[in-house]
């Protein structure tokens, strides 16, 4: 009875083990917003740039650049990160607050129709910005 008990909580975890992976491996990617995406695509910065990432189920954009840009490079760079900024419509005085932003102010955020923004920037590690959609995640 011992081994018929033991066997069948083996067959009973191994299949739940393969049922949550198969459920892992089938979920599908995230998809941003649709003002993040259109942004992004109209800028030309497609999800295969380094740099780009979208996360909390679309509803965040994060851009990253290089501390020392390649101009050959699919990396993100400043002129992406203003234009996606433009496009989703950030005031010129955020964005003057952005890239006036030295290592010592550290981390450092603005808000704008329905997205909070908080960055920061480092010689050795470039500029880092961080994008919430709070409308899309009011709707959710």
């Amino acid at each position: 009875m011992g081994r018929l008990r033991t066997y069948s909580l083996t067959v009973l975890s191994a299949a739940v083990l393969l049922s949550v992976l198969a459920g892992c491996a089938s979920s599908p990617a995230v998809a941003p917003t649709p003002r993040f995406k259109a942004a992004t695509e109209k800028c030309h910065v497609a999800s295969g740039h380094d740099g780009l990432e979208y996360a909390d189920k679309g509803a965040s954009l994060i851009l990253s650049t290089e501390s020392d840009p390649d101009p050959l490079s699919t990396h993100v760079n400043i002129a992406n990160v203003i234009c996606v900024l433009d496009k989703l419509h950030v005031s010129a005085a955020t964005k003057d607050r952005m890239f006036n932003t030295r290592a010592l102010d550290g981390m450092q955020d603005a808000r704008w129709k329905g997205i909070d923004a908080s960055w920061t920037y480092h010689p050795d590690d470039g500029f880092n910005l961080s994008l919430e959609d709070k409308r899309l995640e009011a709707a959710r």
